[in-house]
């Protein structure tokens, strides 16, 4: 991934194609080709999450992601301490 190499590290926050095509359309008001089509326009999430440090499982809810990210940023500050 371009600008990888810029970084310390890398966060990818990922979730199941169903989800996020229905995320995309849901929060953009978009038809279902659309919201396919921005998809595939954008690097594979397999090739992201490979180039990725860490990788946050977006399948749940806000609440979920939020402790997740919470979590991952009390250890990085606790790392750079």
């Amino acid at each position: 991934m371009a600008g990888t190499k810029k970084c310390d590290q890398v966060w990818v926050v990922a979730t199941d194609e169903t989800t996020q095509l229905q995320r995309l359309m849901a929060r953009n008001h978009l038809q279902r080709e659309e919201a396919q089509a921005r998809i595939n326009a954008q690097l594979p999430l397999s090739q992201k999450c490979q180039a990725a440090t860490v990788v946050i499982n977006n399948q749940g809810d806000q609440v979920a992601l939020q402790k997740q990210v919470t979590e991952l940023m009390r250890q990085v500050t606790e790392a750079m301490a």
